[in-house]
Parts: structure tokens; C-alpha cells; sequence
């Protein structure tokens, strides 16, 4: 149970919406330690980071994926395949981008976890266009792959 300043019983949710930013050395801002002041204002309110973070957490794509990644990760023969896959992952985009083909027989031994690894790329590909959003409305030059 928490209580606001008024004495009135708040949520967990509004408990964690009033979360407090570090500052750069790590030290929580809060009671006796003012929010530091940006040039012309103050700090930014992280508390739609937060929502934003919750909503992804509850996406089909996070959910997909975390399930996958539970399942595979719980077989050690499953994990060492993903494991080598990312070992491989580099030549084999190297490949296609060279207008090679990749040996079938090679890609064929990644079919048991090809529905992890397409839940990743999904998911991969929501976290970019989330940052592309987000870095867009702020006027930042990051270029992304792809």
C-alpha cells in the first residue's frame, strides 16, 4: 500500500507512473535532491516512457517472443542452436547482401527455432520503428540500418 502526500492510498501503478529518474551518476533524484533544471526549463517527465514501456511489455510481439525465448532457452540443444545461428548470422547476411546464396542444407538445421528467431526479428523491427518515431519528433540525425 503507498500513500500520496495527502494521505490517500495510491496504487502500485501510480506508485511506479511517479518513478524517479537517475541522474547521470546514479544517484535517484527526489526529496532533498531538487530536480536539476535544463537550460530554460526543467527536466523532462519520464512517466510516458514508462507507459510506453508497459504497452510493448504487452504486445503480441513481446509476448510471442518471450514465450519462444522461455521455450527455446529451456532446451540445451535448442540454446546451443541459437547460439551458433548468431555466430553464423553475420557471413550469412554478409552472403545475401553479396548476392550469394546460402547453403540450404547449411540454413535447413535452423527450422526447429525459425519461429524464435522470426518473433525476434518482429519484435527488433517494432523496438526500430519505435525509435524512429521517437527520434524524428525530437530533430536527431540517427541513422538506423535498413
Amino acid at each position: 500500500m503507498f500513500f500520496g502526500k495527502n494521505g490517500a492510498e495510491r496504487t502500485a501503478f501510480e506508485k511506479r507512473e511517479k518513478r524517479i529518474p537517475l541522474r547521470g551518476n546514479g544517484i535517484p533524484e527526489g526529496e532533498g535532491h531538487p530536480p536539476e533544471k535544463a537550460e530554460g526549463g526543467t527536466r523532462m517527465e519520464y512517466s510516458a516512457a514508462y507507459r510506453l514501456a508497459d504497452e510493448i511489455k504487452q504486445s503480441e510481439e513481446y509476448r510471442t517472443y518471450h514465450g519462444l525465448k522461455k521455450e527455446v532457452m529451456g532446451d540445451e540443444t535448442l540454446a546451443a542452436l541459437i547460439r551458433e545461428y548468431r555466430k553464423m548470422q553475420v557471413t550469412l547476411q554478409m552472403n545475401v547482401m553479396a548476392g550469394q546464396q546460402n547453403d540450404p542444407e547449411e540454413m535447413q538445421r535452423f527450422t526447429e527455432v525459425s519461429q524464435f528467431l522470426l518473433a525476434e526479428m518482429r519484435l527488433q523491427q517494432t523496438m526500430a520503428d519505435i525509435l524512429k518515431i521517437v527520434t524524428e519528433a525530437t530533430g536527431l540525425d540517427i541513422q538506423l540500418p535498413g
